[in-house]
């Protein structure tokens, strides 16, 4: 096949204007980037993705390190969970502005039926709904592999085109993501700074995304939740963080966790410790208090 160099474009880095990573979480989720999340199963993903994440974006909440988050709409495709029954309670618990967040469910026809989202949700049916909401800063595919089952061949080219849309629009794209059982316990036991990124996805997700995190267990505490990270192109953070679940609301610890398995907020680890000591750090967080 013959290539007609005449259409190919060539820039010269001096007609170049550079420009700073915009970011929505700094140091760790890039606006106008992909990003994944990966975990096994019923650890946590879509609570942390498309509850914890979008309730902060949509409300405006500061991130579990204190940095500021902007406030913009969110735009979630989510392949298992449904909307009424889940999706918008966990939104609730979380804070999030219900006004903010909208859910990419179907293409409408022309009798009103709904045809569902999987085949749609990559191409024109979601570039469509960024066109019609500019305020989207954080749009959440969970899970990813929902929506590009039976195009594993073409993975690559549609997390091209998803990367497109999200540098077009200038949103951050979160693609939640399994993990290998094995790939998860590696996750876990961990070294310093990295959690291992092989078993996520199939091959081309993990290069297609500028930064990606592990969700795991703590294999010391099956209550405790361990966000790794295991890729950041774009930022210079490399420490993980540690959460829980306490009345339906995601709690993050004030400590951060350098490796997996460290960074506990005392000897003992049960959950109300740990609750006790991330209030005392967030009350003296401003210095002594009588």
């Amino acid at each position: 096949m013959t290539t007609d160099v005449s259409t190919m474009a060539v820039r010269t880095a001096a007609d170049v204007v550079a420009e700073p990573v915009r970011w929505l979480w700094n140091e760790h989720l890039a606006l106008g980037k992909i990003a994944v999340v990966a975990g096994a199963g019923n650890v946590g993903k879509s609570l942390l993705v498309a509850g914890d994440f979008a309730a902060r974006v949509s409300a405006g909440l500061p991130w579990p390190d204190g940095s500021a988050c902007p406030v913009g709409d969110v735009l979630i495709a989510s392949g298992h969970d449904s909307a009424a029954d889940t999706l918008v309670p966990r939104l609730g618990d979380q804070g999030a502005d219900l006004k903010r967040v909208h859910f990419l469910e179907g293409l409408a026809g022309a009798a009103g039926e709904l045809e569902p989202t999987r085949g749609f949700v990559l191409g024109e049916l979601l570039e469509r709904a960024l066109r019609q909401r500019p305020g989207v800063e954080l749009v959440v595919i969970d899970p990813v592999s929902a929506f590009l089952n039976g195009y594993a061949a073409r993975s690559r080219e549609k997390l091209a085109a998803l990367q497109g849309l999200a540098a077009r629009y200038g949103a951050a794209f979160i693609l939640v993501a399994g993990l290998r059982e094995s790939a998860g316990a590696k996750a876990a036991a961990g070294g310093p700074g990295q959690a291992p990124a092989a078993g996520i996805g199939w091959p081309g997700l993990v290069a297609a995304a500028r930064s990606v995190w592990v969700l795991t267990c703590d294999p010391d505490d099956p209550l405790r939740r361990l966000f790794m990270p295991a890729k950041n192109n774009l930022g210079a953070e490399t420490r993980g963080y540690a959460w829980w679940l306490a009345r339906g609301k995601v709690q993050w610890e004030a400590a951060r966790v350098e490796r997996a398995g460290a960074g506990r907020l005392g000897a003992d680890p049960a959950p109300g410790r740990r609750l006790a000591a991330a209030f005392i750090a967030d009350f003296l967080k401003d210095g002594p208090r009588m």
